[in-house]
């Protein structure tokens, strides 16, 4: 599969990213760069995508079952609409966790 992306460098390593627009829980489409982790189980955004999207977290539990090569993630877990390239996801909207 070819996806057109871009490499960023961060802290010297590059790595991939494609940019992804996301559905706002306020209705409006606010692109969002995705990086590519083939490895991954789960689709993880940055905390300060919280409020970038506008997402009110006070209601939402905080999870901390995940885990990875740098040790357990608490995280919020919060469903979002996402496009890519012009074409929706097939479901209104996907778990997306929203690490701190």
């Amino acid at each position: 599969m070819i996806v057109n992306g871009r490499y960023v460098s961060i802290d010297g390593i590059y790595c991939p990213f494609v940019k992804v627009s996301v559905l706002s829980p306020l209705g409006m489409w606010i692109d969002i760069p995705f990086l590519i982790d083939t490895g991954a189980d789960a689709t993880f955004l940055d905390h300060s995508c919280i409020n970038y999207l506008g997402i009110d977290v006070s209601s939402l539990p905080v999870k901390d079952d995940a885990g990875g090569v740098t040790g357990v993630l608490s995280y919020y877990e919060f469903s979002l609409g996402c496009a890519w390239k012009g074409r929706q996801t097939k479901r209104k909207s996907f778990p997306v966790t929203l690490g701190f």
